[in-house]
């Protein structure tokens, strides 16, 4: 391939379409997925914060080792 396992697993993937609070979840706990930009989901300020709350979940939740 084009570039090594080594630089594939340091390598960030950041999904950015279409990220809602009612997929956000999803996205965030996808298996190759490192982070989301929320686009147009962040233009409503309640709607944006409750997506930042459901990452920051979801990302404690991962260093803790309950996924």
């Amino acid at each position: 391939g084009l570039f090594s396992a080594e630089t594939a697993q340091g390598t960030r993937i950041m999904y950015g379409g279409s990220v809602k609070t009612h997929n956000v979840a999803k996205m965030i706990t996808g298996e190759d997925i490192d982070g989301v930009g929320a686009g147009s989901g962040s233009l409503l300020v309640h709607e944006f914060l409750k997506m930042v709350r459901t990452c920051s979940e979801h990302t404690l939740s991962r260093k803790l080792g309950w996924q």
